[in-house]
This record gives C-alpha cells, structure tokens and sequence, in this order.
C-alpha cells in the first residue's frame, strides 16, 4: 500500500528471529537462517505514523486520503490492549474458535522447559507477552452443534434465538465435574500447552447416565482446563495472574464465564466490546494521535467492563481434581495416540 515493508516489533517477535530483549532482527539467527536485514521490514513501533492513506486506496474504501497509517501490533496484543489487560496481573483470555491467555509483564519470561508450555512475544509499549494459543476452543462447540445439535438449531428458529443459547442454557443444568465426564479436547492435536499434533478428543468416564448436555458441559470445562495448564505454566516461571479479561464469541455466555472463573480460581470480566483486537488497534492508534497520552488513560476511556464473575471456592476445589485427572489422561493416551496414527499411516498406505 505505501511501497515499502514496514513490521512492528510485537509481530516481528512471533517470527522467531527477532531478538526479543534488544528488540532488534538478531543477527545470530539471520546468519543461520542465511539472510540478512536487508531481506526484512523495517521494524517500527506501534504508535508510529508510518505514512498517509494513498489516493487510491481511499478511492476504493470511501474513507478520506491523508489519513495517518499506524503499524498496529500482532492480534495477540491487541486483544490484551483491547480488553484493558495492559497492567501485570491481569490477563487476557481469548475464546473464538481457537483460543489463547496472555498476560503482559515489564520484562521477558522464557519457558525453561524443553517442552516449551508457553511463548514470549514483545507486546509493545515497554511491555512483553508471556501467553500460549491453543488449538480446540469454541470449534469443538461448533462440531457439537453441527453434528448433535438439530433440535436445539430448530428450536432456535422457532424462537428467533441463538442455538448456542440453547445448548449452553442447557449445560448449566450440569454440575461442575459434568457428573464425572471428562473430555480430553484435542480434537485438531494441539501446540500449547502440549506440542502434540497426534493428540485426539477422548470422553472418559462415559455411562449411561450421561446425555447431551454433559457433554456440552465437558466440552466447556476441557477447554478451560487446557488454559488453565497455559496459566500455571506462566505463574510458575514467576509472572502474576490475579484476575482474567475474557473476549471472543466464548465471552458471551455467563454460564461459561462461571465455568471459567471456577476452574481458574481468578476472577473473570468481561468487557463490552467483542472484537477486542479491533477496538486495540484504534487505542494504539488514538495514543499515536496524542489523543490520549498512553494506553493507561485510553484504556481508562474507551473500555467498559459489563460483569465479574468470581470464582466457586468449593467448584474450584472440585474442579483442581478433576483438572490433574485430566493432565494424567492426556500422558496415560498418549502412547495410545502415537498407535493410532501409526495404524491410520499403514491403512492410508
């Protein structure tokens, strides 16, 4: 669009070739990597004006020519500036159809374990971003919708509602634990915070007494558990987490802020913009404006919070339980996993 690469330096960090302590390409991997700077944008800050909107692509949007051009940042951070979650220890949950926690922290956090449970990218403004994104959240809703879900779709017609509604009014009819049902949620395998693109959805503790609605129920609580795994793997390596912003399409329903408030033990809000990586960009962008010194006071202008769901003590308690059966699970099937797709390579053959 202004003939010339630009990147900011929160996406340029998720390429792996950036150094994230000096914010600057780093030259060790370059050299490895056979190239050199020259082969890559050039790294702006996020509130840097990197150009005016051109003639011609205002011609085609509608919008006025001239208008300043900001980098942004990677959708990642965004969605943390979005949510209001720009201060340690408050951390942004992101549920669409995957989903992600990050949590922004004044230094950088590495996982020392080779299994590497989270990332670390630069957030900007000063700030990095300790998180992990994982690849089973609202889909598997979705595939229970799709596959099991026609006469809540036609209720839902009938009623001029959403079928989601109606699936999930039903889910908190179940107890915390889904009456001992638990789901292992990897149905797409999954990169944090396991890397394992082996891994396979599993129902265990199955019976008769259990219907749709526990399922719908263990499919909630699964995909909780697995940001839980990312959480404590970033409280571990020392950064805080007292309270958690939830944004995306999993924000919506109330049921499942509990659901995650009480596997989480935090605090969980919800604020009144859903597309909170949007609504992060036009905050960068109102701060490179001047229209508001820094994210701190636009955060204070242009979030509004519309509920807090506190954590069940006695859920959370429950739920701590039926969370280290689940880590088990997943380390119990996976010999199972690597079988299988042993046995589906041999059958494809």
């Amino acid at each position: 669009m202004l003939g010339e690469a630009f990147i900011d330096r929160s996406l340029a960090s998720g390429t792996q070739l950036l150094n994230i302590h000096r914010l600057e390409w780093d030259e060790t991997i370059l050299e490895l990597a056979d190239i050199t700077a020259d082969h890559l944008p050039t790294l702006v800050n996020e509130t840097e004006v990197i150009g005016e909107l051109p003639i011609k692509i205002a011609k085609l949007t509608g919008l006025q020519k001239g208008i300043p051009i900001f980098p942004g940042g990677s959708d990642g951070a965004l969605n943390n500036i979005g949510l209001g979650a720009i201060k340690e220890g408050i951390a942004a949950m992101n549920l669409g159809t995957s989903g992600a926690l990050r949590v922004v922290t004044n230094k950088p956090y590495l996982d020392k374990d080779q299994e590497a449970h989270f990332f670390c990218y630069y957030a900007g403004q000063g700030h990095w971003l300790p998180g992990g994104a994982i690849s089973n959240a609202g889909i598997l809703l979705k595939w229970f919708k799709d596959n099991f879900g026609q006469q809540e779709i036609d209720e839902a017609k009938k009623f001029k509602v959403d079928p989601y509604e109606l699936i999930l009014k039903k889910a908190a009819l179940i107890p915390p634990g889904s009456n001992g049902l638990l789901m292992l949620p990897f149905f797409s395998g999954e990169r944090f915070p396991i890397k394992d693109p082996k891994a396979r959805g599993l129902l265990f503790g199955l019976t008769l007494s259990h219907g749709k609605a526990h399922i719908t129920r263990s499919i909630l609580e699964s995909i909780v558990f697995t940001i839980r795994w990312i959480m404590e793997s970033i409280q571990e390596h020392g950064a805080k987490i007292e309270e958690v912003r939830v944004g995306g399409g999993g924000a919506r329903s109330s049921v499942w802020r509990q659901i995650q408030a009480d596997i989480l033990g935090k605090p969980v809000v919800h604020t009144k913009v859903e597309e909170s990586s949007a609504l992060g960009a036009a905050m960068l962008a109102a701060v490179g404006l001047g229209i508001y010194p820094d994210l701190d006071e636009a955060s204070n202008k242009m979030i509004k919070t519309t509920g807090r769901h506190e954590p069940n003590l006695r859920n959370y308690q429950k739920y701590g339980a039926i969370y280290k059966l689940y880590k088990d699970l997943y380390f119990a099937s996976k010999k199972f996993y690597e079988e299988l797709s042993r046995i589906i390579a041999v059958n494809n053959e």
